[in-house]
């Protein structure tokens, strides 16, 4: 319910309703995409919440990107190189995109999981099509308009039903632990990284695009690995 109320609310923040038949289709499509990226966050969150005892939380979010950039890098590589100038160009942008949507993000997913539910991260999660507006209000100066509003309390009454189940004792029993306010930041990292989206660079095709980020995020959390490495956890080599 958490979910499609705030993909609802995308929509609407969004301004996607189709108002002709050309479009709907384009606006099937791309909900339906939507759908799927929903599907593949919660799966991500649940697979973190399954493997914390196993698997240290930066070490995930560090193999992650890793393994991601390299597999990206066998078929996109060739395209790097050429558009390698325009990534020299770019490098503020990219590192600040690569910092908010793979490393800070993924990141204090990961940590959020090893103290919360999947269930609580996942609902904590919900509240980014609240953010995201609030952001582009921030830093670009776009207002809040009767379609961000609706979007804004769709996405808070949804979150507030799943959470309270509308039952008093519910309410009066809610704690919040070092994961949810984890998750918190996760969920403001994401929202960042939606609004920022906006300033990749046109010269970058999108699969160097996402190549460059995961190079870019896994050198960020490299250090973090190594001190997790170091003084808490390591990663297990088994399979």
């Amino acid at each position: 319910m958490a979910v499609s109320l705030g993909t609802f609310a995308s929509l609407v923040l969004a301004g996607e309703f189709p108002h002709d038949t050309a479009m709907r289709g384009v606006s099937i499509k791309a909900s339906l995409l939507l759908a799927f990226c929903a599907f593949c966050w919660g799966t991500n969150v649940t697979l973190g919440r399954a493997v914390h005892v196993e698997v240290p939380p930066i070490g995930l979010s560090f193999w992650r990107w890793v393994i991601a950039c390299l597999v990206l890098s066998a078929f996109t590589w060739k395209a790097v190189v050429r558009e390698w100038p325009a990534i020299r160009r770019a490098w503020k942008q990219l590192c600040l995109l690569a910092l908010a949507g793979m490393a800070a993000f993924h990141t204090s997913l990961y940590l959020a999981v090893n103290y919360t539910t999947a269930i609580n991260a996942a609902l904590i999660l919900s509240v980014s099509p609240v953010i995201v507006p609030i952001l582009s209000w921030l830093l670009h100066g776009e207002g809040l308009s009767g379609r961000f509003t609706v979007g804004l309390i769709v996405s808070l009454i949804g979150v507030g039903v799943v959470i309270t189940r509308l039952d008093p004792a519910v309410i009066g029993g809610l704690e919040l632990n070092l994961g949810d306010f984890f998750m918190l930041g996760a969920a403001f990292f994401w929202s960042l990284y939606t609004v920022l989206l906006r300033r990749k660079p046109e010269a970058l095709s999108a699969p160097v695009f996402l190549t460059t980020l995961t190079a870019i995020a896994s050198a960020m959390i490299l250090p973090l690995y190594v001190m997790e490495s170091v003084t808490m956890r390591t990663m297990p080599l088994s399979w």
